[in-house]
């Protein structure tokens, strides 16, 4: 993770957003119009580019040869549920999420991010996925030595590898749980 959003990831939400808010049956979201069905269509589609890794659409075409093959393998896997999306996401909510995470930062309400690393004293495993275009790794390990300037030996950062993306923060359960186990061991022993 990271101690804020990061550019990149604002970047995205923002063209999430737009993408609704351009749309001519938005009118403020009071209109489920087919349009404004469509732009979260495309949100979803984009979703899945963006929060995971070029590796794992090689990986998916791995024994193709032919392109046009290959893109109707990764047109197939990009369209997957996205008739369903627009059924379980309001697309008020979705503005007001991604405007959220873009405003995430340790520093709210504390005046400045070193404020906020000086009351972080606890124990700390920041965990980052080598291939997360949201949390690239190197914002994980300035959280941790941001732990880690003020409470030294508090913050521990360690990176999985995953073919995943940012979607490796949660399907990557057995490299999750051996880098967590050791951890909690450590801190149970310290009880």
């Amino acid at each position: 993770t990271s101690a804020y959003m990061t550019s990149g990831g604002i970047a995205i939400h923002n063209v999430f957003i737009n993408s609704i808010r351009n749309t001519p049956g938005w009118e403020q979201g009071e209109n489920n119009s087919f349009d404004v069905r469509n732009a979260l269509m495309v949100m979803s589609q984009m979703s899945k580019v963006y929060y995971t890794h070029y590796s794992l659409y090689e990986k998916m075409t791995l024994d193709m040869e032919d392109q046009l093959e290959k893109e109707q393998k990764l047109s197939d896997y990009l369209m997957a549920g996205v008739d369903t999306y627009p059924d379980g996401h309001d697309a008020n909510c979705v503005i007001a999420c991604l405007r959220a995470c873009n405003s995430y930062s340790l520093a709210n309400g504390f005046g400045s991010l070193d404020a906020a690393y000086a009351r972080l004293n606890m124990p700390a495993l920041v965990i980052s996925v080598d291939t997360d275009p949201e949390f690239p790794p190197h914002y994980g390990r300035e959280l941790a030595d941001g732990i880690n300037t003020h409470h030294p030996g508090n913050a521990e950062h360690t990176v999985i590898k995953s073919i995943n993306g940012h979607l490796g923060c949660v399907l990557e359960g057995e490299q999750l749980e051996h880098v967590m186990a050791p951890f909690k061991e450590r801190l149970m022993k310290q009880l």
